[in-house]
């Protein structure tokens, strides 16, 4: 969802992070960070110019009205709840939390927010990012990957695939059985899951966020 809304972040060095805690119940949170700080003057430049490479970018009253039609959205989905959206136009950090009765809801939030901002002519995938049942969580990641992507951009896209970071990370109220990624992490409590990846490594398919999880 983030990437939706900060998708000109392309033109600067960042990360996302996706924390998700669930319950016994199946119920949870999320909380969902885009950390632009290491670009912070980069990006206060560009957003006083209004471009950067001829491509236009939101000035800050423009980000905040995105940012309220985003969280009218999520509010008006059903099964998720308490939804915060914290902003620091100083740092570049931005985050958007709530609460979810099941996993799967976020997979409808996912994809309004898409369709509302989506600009392209070409549909927004309505493959599910999320699925959970008792016992088993599933992180997909239905995004075709054009192996050649990463060799045929510039030099300048290529550093900023390769200093942009993302990361996945699953809590638990039990102990973790098992996962399927192989990149993923395990933390000492044994109930967290983590993966991290660069932009790069995703575009070349050297890593994904993928995963299945049983506890």
């Amino acid at each position: 969802m983030l990437m939706v809304i900060f998708c000109f972040f392309f033109s600067s060095c960042f990360e996302i992070t996706e924390d998700i805690t669930i319950n016994a119940d199946g119920s949870g949170n999320f909380n969902l960070i885009l950390n632009a700080s290491e670009s912070k003057d980069n990006l206060a430049n560009y957003m006083k110019v209004g471009e950067v490479d001829g491509k236009k970018i939101p000035g800050q009253s423009e980000l905040n009205h995105n940012l309220v039609k985003l969280k009218f959205i999520l509010q008006g989905i059903s099964g998720l709840s308490n939804i915060s959206i914290e902003k620091d136009f100083q740092n570049f950090i931005f985050k958007i939390s709530g609460n979810f009765s099941e996993l799967n809801r976020l997979n409808a939030g996912i994809i309004q927010v898409a369709e509302a901002f989506n600009t392209s002519e070409f549909p927004v995938p309505r493959d599910h990012n999320f699925k959970a049942v008792p016992g088993e969580v599933q992180r997909f990641f239905p995004y075709p990957i054009d192996q050649t992507f990463y060799d045929r951009t510039k030099s300048s896209v290529q550093y900023i695939l390769d200093e942009a970071r993302v990361t996945s990370i699953f809590r638990f109220s039990e102990k973790i059985k098992s996962f399927s990624n192989s990149k993923a992490k395990l933390s000492p409590s044994g109930k967290a899951v983590m993966l991290k990846a660069t932009l790069a490594e995703i575009s070349r398919a050297e890593k994904t966020l993928a995963n299945k999880i049983n506890y």
